[in-house]
């Protein structure tokens, strides 16, 4: 929010109306989140918000909204678990400033606060129940983008090969990919920086075939709807035996532009649905 180029991009996708409702409906100004790690898993999601509020204050106001609660607990956490509208979730204070937020994994929020208990940094969401489960983020193809990527605005890591349907050139291009970081933040004057990071092996002549990848998603109506099209001149395509990287800046206004005629309509109604992911 800091920066005019990402407000705007912001305003365009979850603009103040939407975030004043957000607002009253969670107890959580968006403006104010300091950090937000969110993983995504078969039957459910976690999320660990920091902000200036109080943790504990928040559970408890959450609690006040559920419909029914199934967990009521201030030892050794504040707690609370229940249906808010027609669907179960999970809050709890980590430490003064931290909640964790679930849903669908109940096994995996366990191991959370247990490593939390145990002092391990709760950030990462870690894979697995065991005690010497490995966080998401320490996993080897990751921890060297995390560590090289730790201060981006946003970030996106995916920690499995993508999932493409067969015999598309794509497919063959990333067919021994391993994982995927995608970054975003200010860039350049009135710009988006957008940068992919690609962890596998890649068959000799990649870079070309990458630079193609992103002229032929520009040439499409979507590609120049978001900017792609009008960012090509500062596309840049690196690739090694072990990675590919690729940079593009976005205008600004474009982004935003493109956001509100594609996706305005599906996000404004994803946001008004109570009691949903937030």
């Amino acid at each position: 929010m800091a920066a005019a180029s990402t407000r705007s991009v912001i305003d365009a996708v979850f603009g103040p109306d939407q975030r004043d409702a957000f607002a009253r409906r969670n107890g959580v100004e968006p403006h104010e989140l300091e950090e937000v790690v969110v993983a995504e898993y078969e039957h459910g999601f976690v999320i660990l918000a920091k902000g200036p509020w109080s943790a504990e204050d928040l559970v408890v106001a959450t609690g006040t909204r559920m419909t029914s609660v199934e967990v009521s607990a201030d030892e050794p956490f504040v707690r609370r678990s229940g249906f808010l509208g027609t669907e179960r979730r999970d809050i709890t204070a980590v430490d003064e400033h931290t909640v964790l937020f679930t849903a669908g994994v109940p096994d995996l929020t366990a191991a959370i606060l247990a490593r939390v208990r145990r002092g391990s940094s709760p950030p990462g969401a870690g894979g697995g129940t065991g005690g010497a489960a490995v966080p998401a983020l320490g996993a080897p193809d990751l921890a060297p983008l995390y560590a090289r990527h730790e201060g981006a605005a946003l970030a996106l890591y995916a920690p499995e090969p993508l999932e493409l349907p067969p015999g598309l050139g794509t497919s063959l291009l990333l067919a021994r990919q391993r994982a995927l970081l995608a970054v975003v933040g200010p860039g350049p004057g009135d710009t988006l920086a957008f940068g992919v990071h690609l962890v596998g092996e890649f068959p000799p002549g990649a870079s070309a075939n990458f630079e193609n990848l992103v002229r032929s998603m520009a040439s499409t109506d979507l590609g120049a709807a978001i900017g792609i099209r009008a960012g090509l001149e500062s596309l840049q395509v690196e690739v090694d035996e072990g990675a590919a990287i690729m940079g593009l800046e976005v205008p600004a206004e474009t982004l935003a532009l493109g956001l509100r005629l594609v996706f305005g309509g599906e996000i404004a109604e994803l946001l008004a649905v109570p009691g949903g992911g937030g």
